[in-house]
């Protein structure tokens, strides 16, 4: 392959990368039958990797087959000859079709050759032909795409400038960017910073509201970058996914200053492993999605996909990265049930106790209670028993002296206090009744509390009487038997 430049070569690497197609002489020549457009040429592949039909290529001029007539005549040129009319199958050059079926392509006219890069001028008449794709995709298909506009550009809108002044302003201008470029279908790219982003899918309150985290790096400087962006990630199966399933955060690595950014949030978050897998991955496998969970604080990449994979690989790798997720939500979940479970028995545990606390702190407030009530009444029954006593002091100081019982004039009375031994005591008769009650409360029965019946028939309540007059002048008779009673 001596004859092919620099840049040629860098497309039949890529190319061959892309599809594994394993013969080069093939490879270079589908490229140069589609004048080294890379994008065309996968498109082809793809769309015979996807039909069960035989797809074809069809000269549409003449100048093929004076190619080929020149190439069949040429001992040196490296064809290999083959009956007219005849298949390359994919598969026979060590491709996997993936559908299992013979996907082919057919060159009508003449016997189908296999440029050998050690001709410049097989090369230069390989270029020059031109084919047609005849196939049986159908342009108003969902799986029919036009690149044609995601071709790499120095005058199109970078995704994310170099100037940005937020991280709101540059991830809302990639999804904007991204939008022209491939379309309105495409995931549902996070606007703000990926620390948001990262808080939006792992911190939500709710455990079945938490999602895994997909980090999509463009470099427009890869090859495979339109490939994957227009025809992988913009894919409903795996647009879906994303936007359903996953949040989406999206940076353009373009310019190193952006990717020197991203590499420095990256460790900022401790995302250690993310920024190894990064440093490791060549410029020309560019872009990658990348598959991050959370785990207890801990940020994983569970998978990642680069730019030369197709669909059902990236929404594998998805779908790996949501099963992942899905057990660490699962023993999340679990776990959050048993500290919840914990922490319920621990607040029963905490009410009652509360609730024996209230309940000693009550019976201690009523003890005391009941013990200053004591206090105040045993110092209350103190106070008034001085009182009394005191009072009582003072009456019998008062009284007048009592007469011998051979004194004339006498009266003596026999006195019945409540609950007690009755008393006698003498009275002269000049005495005046208040004497006699003046006696009584001296013992310390106050006419406040307590009355004094007479013997008369029916009895009398002496304290009723007039105080101030004598027993004589009131006809008490010599012996006389009174009873204190209570109120």
């Amino acid at each position: 392959m001596g004859g092919l430049d620099k840049k040629q070569q860098e497309i039949l690497n890529q190319f061959m990368e892309l599809t594994n197609i394993a013969d080069d002489d093939y490879a270079t020549a589908v490229l140069a039958s589609l004048d080294w457009d890379i994008e065309k040429a996968f498109e082809e592949f793809q769309s015979q990797n996807s039909d069960g039909d035989s797809d074809y290529l069809q000269p549409v001029n003449d100048s093929l087959n004076a190619a080929e007539d020149s190439l069949r005549n040429s001992p040196s040129s490296g064809y290999s000859s083959r009956p007219s009319g005849s298949k390359v199958t994919l598969s026979s050059n060590g491709v996997d079709s993936g559908s299992g079926s013979a996907s082919s392509l057919m060159v009508v006219a003449g016997d189908t050759p296999l440029p050998s890069a050690r001709s410049s001028d097989v090369t230069k008449q390989a270029e020059s032909a031109a084919f047609e794709i005849a196939s049986d995709d159908d342009p108003d298909e969902p799986e029919y795409y036009d690149l044609s506009n995601c071709r790499n550009s120095n005058d199109r809108p970078t995704l994310i400038p170099s100037n940005w002044s937020s991280e709101e302003e540059a991830t809302s201008n990639f999804a904007k960017v991204f939008e022209d470029r491939y379309g309105a279908i495409h995931p549902f790219f996070h606007v703000g910073s990926l620390r948001e982003a990262m808080r939006e899918a792992f911190e939500s309150p709710e455990i079945i509201e938490r999602r895994p985290l997909a980090i999509y790096l463009h470099d427009d400087n890869s090859i495979a970058s339109n490939i994957f962006a227009g025809k992988v990630l913009c894919a409903s199966a795996v647009s879906d996914l994303l936007s359903g399933q996953y949040v989406t955060w999206a940076w353009d690595v373009t310019q190193s200053e952006n990717k020197d950014k991203f590499l420095e949030w990256m460790r900022e978050l401790h995302m250690y492993d993310v920024v190894q897998r990064v440093q490791m991955v060549r410029a020309d496998n560019y872009p990658l999605l990348l598959v991050v969970t959370s785990s207890k604080s801990q940020i994983q990449l569970v998978d990642y996909a680069t730019g030369h994979e197709y669909i059902n690989n990236v929404t594998d790798k998805l779908i790996h990265g949501l099963s992942e997720y899905m057990d660490i939500k699962n023993t999340d979940r679990k776990e959050e049930i048993e500290r919840q479970e914990r922490e319920r028995i621990r607040q029963e545990q905490q009410e009652e106790y509360e609730k024996a606390l209230a309940a000693d702190r009550a019976r201690v407030q009523e003890e005391e209670r009941d013990r200053q009530m004591q206090e105040e009444a045993e110092a209350e029954a103190k106070r008034k028993l001085s009182m009394k006593n005191r009072r009582c002091e003072s009456l019998k100081k008062n009284l007048p002296a009592e007469p011998t019982a051979t004194d004339k004039g006498v009266i003596t009375f026999r006195v019945r206090f409540p609950g007690g031994q009755p008393m006698i005591r003498r009275f002269n008769d000049s005495d005046s009744l208040k004497s006699l009650v003046e006696f009584i409360e001296s013992e310390g029965f106050f006419m406040e509390d307590y009355r004094i019946w007479n013997s008369n028939v029916p009895k009398q309540d002496i304290s009723t009487f007039d105080l101030s007059k004598s027993f004589s002048e009131l006809k008490f008779p010599a012996r006389e038997q009174v009873i204190v009673d209570e109120k």
